[in-house]
């Protein structure tokens, strides 16, 4: 398991080390606009299970499954809107790269990492 973790890390420098200066940038940024997506998301997550936990608490008088309720019940449309929101954000990303990386291609004949004249457009 751990040899094929590795040729994968391989791989994917390997694929990294090939693109130019631009593209890298492309992978970058998009990586830290999911990343920070994400991040948000996640907060609101905690945000949104701190509610219901406590929502729960203050109905536990009705009884285990009535709090229980009380307390999932308003969460679950968060919780699924967030999701989405971040399965979202990351095609996104992916999309973004692929279409930034398509529109502005390695020059032909130039060195991969070398900057090239830049794409018309």
């Amino acid at each position: 398991m751990n040899r094929l973790r590795e040729a994968r890390r391989e791989l994917q420098a390997v694929q990294i080390d090939d693109l130019n200066d631009y593209q890298r940038g492309v992978v970058v940024l998009s990586g830290l606009g999911c990343g920070l997506v994400t991040l948000v998301t996640d907060a609101a997550l905690v945000v949104v299970a701190t509610r219901a936990i406590r929502r729960g608490w203050r109905q536990r008088q009705l009884g285990p499954a009535r709090a229980a309720a009380a307390g999932v019940a308003p969460a679950w449309g968060w919780a699924v809107g967030l999701i989405a929101a971040q399965a979202a954000a990351g095609n996104g990303a992916v999309w973004v790269v692929n279409r930034q990386l398509a529109a502005h291609p390695e020059p032909p004949g130039s060195p991969s990492g070398a900057p090239g004249p830049p794409a018309p457009g």
